[in-house]
Order: C-alpha cells, then sequence, then structure tokens
C-alpha cells in the first residue's frame, strides 16, 4: 500500500544492491506522539501512519464525534443496520487494520530478509531481487489493497483489470483490449493470438514501468507451494523452512516461482497485426480454489440439486489463485530488458525458440530499435515463470465425496459442467457471470469442484444458487435433454448442451458424458418417486 510513500526509495548505484527503505523510519512513523495537528482535527497525532490516523479518527467518532454519528444513523435509517452505528464503526476498524496489517507483514519481511541478506553476504543478484520485490509490493496502489480485502467495494474501482498494449508504428490508430486479470491469464499471455476489428494480433510479452530508481517493474512476484498433505499458499519470498506452514508436512515439489503482472500485456512492433482471422490461446488457466479459500462458510447444504449426500458449502470473500504456465506447461522465459516473453519448451533451462529465432536473438517488443535486445555475451532474463491472477470473490464448493453413484471421472466432470450450465439458465444470466473450476476432479486429487462469481468482489449469482437449489434438478435435465430430437443423436456432448470453451478439454479427454448422466438422474428419480 502506497501509505508509507512520503518516505521515498534509497537507491545506490546500479552496479550495487538497491536500497530499501530504512525500517527503524518505518517503525518510527507509527509510534504516537500524541501531538494534535490543530483544533479542527483533534484526532490527528502528528508523526503516524495514515493508517493509523483513520483508526484515531473511528476511534474519535465513537467517542466524541456525536455529529457525525448522527449523520450515520441517519444513513443507516430503514436498512439491517438501523441503530447499529457502533457495530459499523467497530467492524470498520477492524477490517481495515487487517488490510494494512496483512501489506506491512509482507513488507516488513522483505526488509528483514534484505538485511540479513547483506549480513549474511548475500550475492547482489539476490539482495536486488528482495528489493524488485519490495519495491512492487510498496507500489501497489491503497485503493487496490483495500478493494481486495473488500474494505472497499471492488465495482467502484477498475483494479484487477489488464490490457493487451498493441504497438503500433504510428500508422494507424490501435486496438483496445482488455479483460479481467483472470481471463487475461487465458487470452493476453505470450504466445496468444487473438481477434479485433477483423485482424489477429500475437501477445509477446508484458509490459513493464520505470520507477523512479531506475527499475524496471513487471509485477508482483510469488512463490506457490504445495506439501504432502495437499495445502497450498503462496509467499512473497523463498522459504527457508522445507515443511508446511499449515500442518508441518514435508513440501511436495520445490517452489512455483509466479508473476502478478501489474501493467497487462502487449503484443510486438516488430510483429504487426495481419487480416488473417486466426485465434489461439497458449496454455490452460488453471484456477486453484479450495486450497486458498480464506473465509468460513457462511451456508452449508447436505442435498443439492436432488442428490442425497452432495456437500455444498458456500464462501464469501474467497480468496483464488489463477496460473497459466505456457503451451508446454513449464512456465514462460522473461526478457527483463524489455518485457519479451515466451513458453519454455522443456524442464531444462533451454531458452525456447520462436518462428526459428532462438531467445537470445529476440528484438525489443517496443520502439523503432532493429538491433538485438541483449549485447553480446548477455543473459537477462527469468526461466520457468508462470503467469498469475488473484481473484476475491465469494465461491460454492460441491463435494461429491458421498455421492458414490457420481463418483466416476467422467460423470464427476460432466456433472460440474452441466450444473454450471443450468445455474447460469436457472439465474438468467450469461454463463460467464459464473466460473467453473474442475481442476481436483480433472486430476483426482479430490472430488471437490467450485463455482465462483467471475465478478471480482461477488456479484451475488452463487449465493442465489444455494437458495434456489431445489430447482437446479429439472433445470440440470433440461441442459442434458434440450429436445427429443437432441435427445436421439448427442451420445457424448454438442453445442447444444455441454460443449462450451470451458469444457472443451475434458470433451478431448473423453470425460464428458451426456447420456450417462441424464440415465442416472432419470433412474434416481424413479427410485424416489417410486
Amino acid at each position: 500500500m502506497t501509505a508509507y510513500n512520503h518516505i521515498g526509495w534509497l537507491c545506490a548505484e546500479a552496479r550495487v544492491p538497491r536500497q530499501i527503505p530504512d525500517q527503524a523510519r518505518i517503525e518510527a512513523l507509527e509510534q504516537p506522539s500524541r501531538v494534535a495537528l490543530n483544533e479542527n482535527h483533534p484526532w490527528y497525532v502528528t508523526g503516524e501512519a495514515p493508517y493509523v490516523q483513520f483508526d484515531h479518527f473511528l476511534a474519535y467518532v465513537i467517542e466524541t464525534g456525536a455529529s457525525t454519528r448522527k449523520r450515520l444513523g441517519e444513513l443507516l435509517v430503514g436498512t439491517p443496520l438501523d441503530g447499529k452505528m457502533d457495530e459499523v464503526i467497530a467492524e470498520a476498524r477492524v477490517t481495515f487494520l487487517a488490510a494494512c496489517s496483512a501489506w506491512k507483514a509482507d513488507y516488513v519481511a522483505l526488509c528483514v530478509a534484505w538485511k540479513k541478506g547483506v549480513a549474511d553476504g548475500l550475492k547482489n543478484s539476490i539482495l536486488n531481487a528482495i528489493h524488485y520485490q519490495a519495491t512492487s509490493l510498496w507500489k501497489t496502489e491503497t485503493i487496490k489493497v483495500l478493494a481486495e480485502k473488500r474494505f472497499l467495494p471492488r465495482y467502484g474501482f477498475p483494479i484487477n483489470v489488464q490490457a493487451l498494449t498493441v504497438q503500433s508504428d504510428g500508422r494507424e490508430e490501435p486496438v483496445q483490449f482488455q479483460r479481467s486479470s483472470t481471463l487475461a491469464l487465458s487470452e493476453y499471455v505470450p504466445g496468444s493470438v487473438l481477434l479485433g476489428g477483423g485482424r489477429s494480433y500475437a501477445s509477446h510479452g508484458v509490459l513493464s514501468f520505470w520507477s523512479d530508481t531506475g527499475d524496471r517493474i513487471f509485477g508482483l512476484r510469488k512463490y506457490l507451494y504445495v506439501c504432502l498433505s495437499g495445502h497450498r499458499w503462496t509467499e512473497v519470498q523463498p522459504l527457508t523452512d522445507e515443511a508446511c506452514k499449515i500442518c508441518g508436512a514435508r513440501l511436495a515439489r520445490s517452489k512455483i516461482d509466479l508473476i502478478l503482472p501489474r501493467f497487462g500485456y502487449s503484443t510486438a512492433v516488430w510483429d504487426l497485426p495481419t487480416w488473417e482471422t486466426g485465434q489461439e490461446r497458449v496454455g490452460v488457466t488453471q484456477v486453484l480454489a479450495s486450497a486458498f479459500i480464506a473465509a468460513r462458510p457462511t451456508n452449508a447444504e447436505t442435498v443439492f440439486a436432488g442428490f442425497e449426500g452432495l456437500y455444498a458449502e458456500l464462501f464469501e470473500n474467497a480468496d483464488l489463485l489463477a496460473i497459466n504456465s505456457g503451451g508446454s506447461e513449464y512456465g514462460f522465459a522473461l526478457c527483463t530488458k524489455c518485457g519479451f516473453a515466451d513458453s519454455m519448451e522443456k524442464a531444462t533451462d533451454d531458452l525456447p525458440v520462436l518462428e526459428g529465432v532462438p531467445f537470445r536473438n529476440h528484438l525489443p517488443i517496443s520502439g523503432q530499435n532493429s538491433r538485438e535486445c541483449w549485447k553480446t555475451g548477455e543473459e537477462a532474463v527469468i526461466r520457468h515463470l508462470n503467469f498469475a491472477a488473484e481473484h476475491n470473490t465469494d465461491l460454492l464448493q460441491l463435494d461429491l465425496e458421498r455421492v458414490g453413484a457420481l463418483r466416476t471421472p467422467s460423470l464427476a466432470v460432466t456433472f460440474a459442467h452441466a450444473l454450471h450450465i443450468a445455474a447460469a439458465e436457472l439465474l438468467e444470466i450469461d454463463v460467464r457471470e459464473i466460473s467453473l473450476s474442475t481442476e481436483e476432479l480433472m486430476k483426482q486429487t479430490s472430488w471437490k469442484f467450485q463455482l465462483y462469481d467471475s465478478d471480482a468482489g461477488g456479484s451475488g449469482h452463487v449465493a442465489e444458487l444455494i437458495e434456489r437449489q431445489s430447482e437446479l434438478s429439472s433445470a440440470i435435465q433440461n441442459v442434458l435433454r434440450r429436445d427429443p430430437a437432441h435427445d436421439r443423436t448427442c451420445r457424448y456432448a454438442c453445442l447444444r448442451c455441454l460443449l462450451t470453451p470451458g469444457s472443451e478439454g475434458a470433451y478431448l479427454q473423453g470425460l464428458l458424458d451426456r447420456s450417462g448422466l441424464l440415465a442416472l438422474i432419470e433412474i434416481r428419480n424413479h427410485i424416489d418417486l417410486g
């Protein structure tokens, strides 16, 4: 959060490790001097951090702010919060402090790691990597952090929206592309080709930004860890303890390097759009849901969509992580000079080749420079980097563990996609307004799958769905049957029932069985009626 930006960055010359803000100066900001700025603002304490000042203001409102309390009370009249001013203010204090504390904990940890690295004599490259992390975290907008923690409404601010910037030679007006960060992982990652204005545009890299310290920043780096018990979590710096922070189990694999692009993706000036109408996506975006659910379930059902034992839990304010690991699932190689990126082709460190041109001989993605980006002997690259996006929303998790009839891979995956389409039709919304994650079913790590609101912050669709779950059984049958002609001719899936861009992968793996699921539901209904 930018609450500390008035400290400024201390930066040495490029050949020595970058400096981070002095932690002692940060701590000094939080020592209350208890000196009011002026009589008009008696709650203001000189020298304290801005987020602490807000807490002083709320405490002042509770204790002596009669006029403010009166106006707040008038706003709450006729709402479920009528007469609950103190509870509203108290909740605001808790949630605001929690949002700020989460950012501070990550930033202070980087400060401590940098200082320890200096004391231990770590290489400049490692110290600079910690510095880049701290820089990116430091420059995160205050509104973004508060909205992600749901202290502010997400719909009021254009956060977590990323663009594909079209590099132009200046002869024509560029086309604008923009998606949520999660959708951008599927459509905009380097190597993807998308259509706009009748032409095809190829993404070739990530946009960067020159900070006031001269550093080129692409986004926030994080590290994903998985333990043998199946827990997953992220850290802003590599762990030194090779054990799960949740259960203490050993790690199942080495860390996965992530980058959350801050400024979006970019085409290359040397690859202008063509009139060919081809479209291509690179890699598969996986949404990791269950292990990242941070909230407690607000509602739970043991009978859902007509299936006894189908356990459904509604989570509000759930944290999700979306990842794209490239065309071969070995991550991407990212040039740290210009932002050019391409999918790694092997698990080794061999750099990829794009259309016969080795990665090390690529041209800068922007500008008119016809020379290669790297000088002789230079190698400014990060290997095996996975593009990622974080998503906070409302989520409905369904567990088929106790539904024996659905515990086959094909029936479980078919049921998930049928439920997804049926839910959208029941709520009379576009199917893209609700997203589906079947990663655990596809990989057979559990019998769980998740439906969640596509809009950041949640839109209330999955919450309404759990209230209308009794209507889902007939809605699912309608999706599967459609009409007698379709029922006679469609065996596994088609465009009229289950086949969508999201289910194409399951179809290619033979995991869609329309007629099998429909027969199962009809048999169960017959038994229940009998």
